[in-house]
């Protein structure tokens, strides 16, 4: 699936998240099983034999979260990994919240647990 996400011809795309003014290329089915965020945007659920297609939009605007680091988000919804650093972890920290994304919350969580200390905290 990485391949899918570095593919710069963006022909088997078939959908677009805008973050921040910055267009990233995606693919409806991948976000809808790695995020019940996107599954809910995605796939809403209804009674209606309609309600089980995919919904119209081809672009998400995401306005709650900045671009800075969202493409990490995206590389582990599509791979399972990501890196995180001391700049990057609360922006992925507040995109995963929204995105109901658990595994790479707990993951941003350890990031930051382990870098604790009494250095590291401010003192009252």
């Amino acid at each position: 699936m990485a391949k899918l996400l570095s593919d710069t011809t963006h022909k088997l795309s078939d959908m677009q998240l805008k973050v921040g003014g910055k267009i990233f290329h995606c693919h409806k089915l991948i976000l809808a099983m790695k995020s019940p965020y996107f599954e809910q945007k995605l796939y809403p659920s209804s009674s209606s034999a309609a309600a089980a297609a995919p919904a119209v939009s081809e672009q998400i605007i995401l306005n709650d979260i900045r671009a800075d680091g969202f493409d990490k988000v995206l590389q582990f919804m599509y791979t399972g990994e990501t890196e995180l650093s001391d700049e990057n972890v609360e922006q992925i920290l507040r995109a995963a919240d929204l995105m109901k994304l658990t595994e790479l919350t707990t993951f941003c969580v350890d990031y930051l647990t382990d870098r604790v200390s009494a250095d590291t905290c401010p003192r009252y």
